[in-house]
């Protein structure tokens, strides 16, 4: 690529260098460092209608100046320099990714000059790799492109896509009509099997270019690459009797190479100083639509809600079974969403690895009331449907985006009357989308197995919950919350609040990343090296002083009844007989008998008469009721032995029932978490519910 022919006057350079900083320095100081650079013989300049014009050195490249200290001087040079070769795309999860790499490919593809032959490497997962394809498809439009899948069950072999790629190279477009061979992008997991393929295909582009002086050229994007890249760069394949690897032709014979990218939420050890390529690329400056800035959700957004619960359990699921438990009146009680329809929470669940703990905790939260979705990659990536009465229905998530596929299961099995439960370990991780939020009023059709579901006004599924548990690695924690990240906020199902359900450390941990990463992405003309560290010693660990603690109380529930249906109340001995109470809450009320069934009960009174026992248990929780407060009534630790329980007031002046729910585990003393400094400031910060 040529990196000359790049021609600035002074105002386009301190324009464009200063961009919307408000508090840039001034051009006699920006004039110095336009000097320096010129001294140094970085800048060339010239006189055109005695206009000064600036222009880089001939065929200087970003890794002649990518070490330059000072910030400023780097953003004067990119301005001269035409795409620096290597670039760095560095998103929090679920921010479009994927749609950025596509924007890029789409212009390697517009190239004139050259015959770009796209690869994209997606992790080694076929569902992720279908969504990456199906995003490549849309962002292209009209423009034509062939893609090219390098797994072992695709219908076009190795020796097709190399004769296309001799086509393709020997394609003469006139201006104005379209190729006949357009733009191969291969998209290949992962794998070693698919990165000798892979090598093949590049080790002869190579040879065509170094022989024949060939327009063809290769380019590179690496999705999840603090994984794919780390794992494929060094593995060795023999072609051609040689000894070849990814880093063969990424960073030793780089004739033919085109561009290459790196696109991750997590950097992983991509910045460390074994890989070089990595640290040093140019960090891309990705231009986020204002729309989708402001509908980005993540566990650092203000409207996500973190409930720190200590990892004191044995393991994922009872972590989960704990939480659902100890804050059922949370998960069963459905929301109000703004559009008036009652919705219930969705909740993704990071759970154990087995399939059979996978199974047995989707039957156990049958049990509670709500369905479950199981979703693993054992036998065949599919997503199991768990529900009370119902054999168990299995749907292959083969050629299919995750989040329409759970959209359409959704829909067609009217799974919209309780809460719903999907639990996945290694599949709830990188990459995958789950929330699915169409960004049109318009009309979808979506065909499947159990036929064909019509939709419009944008209706979608939201999920509102993650329970995560404790994480060690901060990678695998950042990736995991990123699946209840995403461009939501404007979704009619955005419910206005997410919450995550793990302990301080994995919060700390997500969190502080996140916040680096926003951050990073405002150091514009360095390395994706400088501007993490830049943003990291700005952004100090944090450490809360007060915890948010969830209110163990909960707003009182008040019913009339006819005085027909309270004489139906009656006593089974000296204790007042739950089996003629429920049927009447029951008709008023359905969804609290379900929440309060399986509750300890402390007691069942009724009050006759206007004394000080009637204010304390009917007129002072009937206030509080109309206030919309929480209230609670004897519920010391020495009463509640920290089980969640139940009380029921009996009001005979007014054929009224009272139900006053107490969350006592939420009580419980925590075990102490010590988050690691590591040298780090510390901050005090107070999360609120």
């Amino acid at each position: 690529m040529s990196h000359q022919n790049v021609l600035k006057i002074f105002d386009d350079l301190y324009d464009g260098a200063r961009g919307d900083k408000d508090d840039f320095i001034n051009e006699e100081a920006f004039t110095k460092k336009v000097e320096e650079l010129i001294d140094i013989g970085f800048i060339n300049t010239g006189v055109i209608n005695d206009t000064t014009i600036y222009s880089a050195r001939n065929e200087l490249k970003w890794e002649d100046f990518v070490h330059i200290d000072d910030p400023i001087k780097k953003s004067i040079l990119l301005l001269l320099v035409k795409n620096p070769r290597t670039f760095f795309v560095l998103q929090n999860t679920q921010k479009g990714k994927m749609r950025i790499a596509s924007l890029e490919l789409k212009r390697w593809g517009q190239d004139k000059t050259k015959k770009v032959v796209a690869f994209i490497i997606v992790d080694n997962d076929k569902t992720l790799a279908d969504q990456s394809v199906d995003g490549l498809i849309k962002t292209f439009e009209e423009q034509k492109v062939k893609i090219f899948p390098l797994s072992s069950s695709s219908k076009t072999s190795f020796d097709e896509i190399k004769t296309y790629i001799d086509a393709y190279a020997n394609d003469i477009v006139e201006d104005g009509k379209e190729p006949e061979y357009p733009m191969p992008v291969i998209a290949l997991l992962a794998n070693n099997r698919q990165a000798e393929k892979m090598l093949k295909l590049i080790n002869h582009i190579n040879k065509k270019v170094i022989s024949n002086n060939s327009s063809l050229r290769y380019g590179m994007i690496w999705d999840e690459a603090d994984k794919t890249y780390s794992q494929l760069r060094d593995t060795p394949f023999t072609i051609d009797n040689t000894n070849i690897t990814c880093r063969t032709f990424i960073v030793e014979k780089t004739n033919a190479l085109y561009r290459l990218g790196f696109v991750t939420a997590t950097d992983g050890s991509l910045l460390d100083e074994d890989y070089p390529e990595c640290a040093n690329a140019y960090l891309y400056p990705v231009d986020i639509s204002p729309a989708d800035q402001e509908y980005y959700r993540a566990l650092h957004h203000p409207e996500a809600v973190t409930h720190r619960v200590p990892f004191t359990s044995k393991d994922n699921n009872s972590y989960a079974t704990q939480v659902l438990e100890n804050n059922s009146e949370h998960f069963i009680t459905p929301i109000q969403l703004t559009t008036g329809e009652t919705y219930y929470r969705k909740i993704i669940v990071n759970s154990n690895a087995k399939t059979d703990d996978m199974k047995q905790f989707a039957k156990w939260c049958n049990t509670k009331g709500m369905y479950a979705l199981v979703f693993n990659g054992y036998g065949g990536a599919s997503v199991k449907v768990f529900r009370e009465g119902h054999t168990v229905e299995s749907h292959k998530t083969k050629g299919k985006r995750l989040n329409e596929l759970l959209f359409y299961i959704y829909k067609a099995l009217n799974l919209n009357d309780k809460p719903i439960v999907i639990i996945g370990r290694r599949k709830v991780d990188r990459g995958l989308g789950f929330h699915y939020c169409p960004r049109s009023n318009n009309e979808i059709q979506i065909d499947g197995t159990l036929g064909i579901i019509t939709t419009k006004n944008r209706e979608g599924l939201v999920w509102t919950d993650e329970i995560l548990g404790r994480i060690e690695d901060k990678d695998t924690a950042v990736q995991k919350a990123g699946r209840l990240a995403g461009i939501i906020g404007n979704s009619p199902q955005y419910p206005g609040k997410t919450h995550y359900w793990t302990d301080e450390y994995t919060e700390q941990l997500i969190r502080r990343h996140n916040i680096i990463v926003d951050k990073s992405n405002n150091n514009t003309g360095c390395s994706v090296l400088q501007a993490v560290k830049h943003a990291e010693s700005m952004t100090p660990i944090i450490k809360p002083d007060v915890v948010y603690k969830p209110d163990p109380k909960t707003k009182p529930i008040v019913i009339s009844v006819t005085k027909e249906e309270y004489s139906i109340i009656k006593k089974k001995g000296s204790q007042w007989d739950e089996e003629s109470i429920f049927p009447i809450i029951k008709k008023y009320n359905p969804t609290i008998v379900d929440i309060i069934t399986p509750l300890n009960k402390l007691q069942i009174t009724e009050s006759k008469e206007e004394n000080s026992t009637y204010k304390k248990r009917i007129t002072d929780f009937v206030k509080e009721y109309n206030e919309n407060r929480t209230y609670t009534l004897d519920t010391a630790p020495s009463v509640t032995k920290y089980k969640d329980s139940y009380q029921i007031f009996l009001d005979k002046l007014e054929n009224r029932i009272i139900i006053s729910v107490y969350y006592a585990s939420k009580t419980k003393p925590a075990a102490s978490v010590s988050v690691a400094t590591s040298g780090v400031p510390v901050v005090n910060t107070v999360i609120l519910p």
